[in-house]
């Protein structure tokens, strides 16, 4: 279980990469491959990660849902409160 969830976290800084290179599309490729994998839920960053690469990309409704998730599963977790504060 730990390659697997090591292989998870592996796409997801590369979908983080992605973003800070200025390819929300790629990134949007990448973090899907993350929210397809069938053990391994993806977690509140995980979200807040493709609602940054939806938002880049005018995806805003489906960011919001992503949003929305994150607090869902994580309301105290300290990036989720940042991204609220901030207005996210």
């Amino acid at each position: 279980m730990s390659a697997l969830l090591s292989r998870a976290d592996e796409i997801s800084m590369a979908a983080a990469s992605a973003l800070e290179h200025g390819d929300p599309a790629e990134a949007l490729r990448l973090i899907n491959r993350r929210f397809g994998h069938p053990l391994i839920a993806p977690g509140a960053r995980d979200f807040l990660l493709r609602a940054r690469a939806y938002q880049l990309a005018g995806q805003n409704a489906a960011a919001s849902r992503d949003i929305e998730a994150a607090r869902r599963i994580a309301p105290l977790d300290p990036m989720v409160l940042a991204w609220a504060l901030k207005g996210g």
